[in-house]
């Protein structure tokens, strides 16, 4: 899982980095897992994402209202392209 986490982590950083894109994620966590692990892995995954200045939401709705605001504010400021 670590592997995947850096692949993804060293791809996000690239697109904001070389193409100045916004990046959003979202991690959801079962509330009725019961698999330690998977809770354990999304976790770890949010912590890495966050510490790289990533933003993480909790659901895909969530994220969606995040970046509809963002491109609502682009549009506003003349910056949306």
């Amino acid at each position: 899982m670590k592997i995947l986490t850096d692949v993804i982590l060293k791809g996000a950083t690239e697109v904001r980095s070389n193409l100045g894109k916004p990046v959003f994620f979202s991690v959801i966590l079962d509330p009725f897992s019961e698999d330690a692990d998977e809770r354990k892995y999304c976790l770890m995954m949010k912590a890495d994402l966050e510490k790289e200045g990533f933003p993480v939401y909790p659901a895909l709705d969530v994220t969606m209202r995040s970046v509809a605001r963002l491109y609502q504010y682009a549009v506003r400021t003349g910056e949306a392209g």
